[in-house]
């Protein structure tokens, strides 16, 4: 199934006219074609882009304005404290999917079309935005496992021992 699916089926079922704006390699490029569209909520991959955070986040709030619709960002595997996801947040967007499987990415945007997530904190002031930002020096390192029960987290653990002893 793909991505485009689960909004769609989703949404049919609550009866709201959503988008989902499919490939592109910047959303410069799709510009025309959502301007050109009705809704009530528009689905953005922001996984698919190459964009600068803050101008991707910029347009995406142009975007929410001019149409006046809400904004739901698809962003599976990102973080809360990722900087698009703060830029994002400090522009007033709330709907966020960061789910990977489609189970739960379904769930996590049936929740958004149901405002659940509208009950999150302010958005971050610029001195909390600052401060997380410096916060984000260091190394992240992913460690992934393809079958349960075959030893990722303890892959992970001994990697952080490892690099704690080495004083990486």
């Amino acid at each position: 199934m793909k991505r485009e699916d689960i909004f769609r089926r989703t949404s049919k079922n609550e009866k709201m006219k959503v988008e989902y704006l499919g490939n592109a390699i910047s959303i410069e490029t799709q510009l025309t074609a959502i301007l050109e569209k009705t809704m009530q909520y528009l689905v953005i991959d922001i996984e698919q882009y190459i964009d600068k955070a803050d101008e991707l986040a910029t347009k995406i709030e142009s975007i929410k304005r001019a149409k006046n619709c809400n904004v739901i960002i698809y962003a599976p595997g990102y973080v809360r404290e990722s900087r698009i996801i703060q830029e994002l947040n400090f522009r007033g967007i709330r709907f966020y999917i960061f789910a990977v499987g489609q189970a739960d990415a379904k769930e996590e945007f049936e929740r958004c079309l149901n405002g659940y997530y509208l009950q999150m904190d302010d958005p971050l002031e610029e001195e909390d935005r600052e401060s997380a930002q410096k916060d984000m020096t260091g190394k992240r390192i992913g460690i992934t496992g393809v079958c349960r029960r075959i030893g990722t987290t303890t892959e992970a653990v001994q990697l952080v021992k490892y690099l704690q002893v080495k004083r990486i």
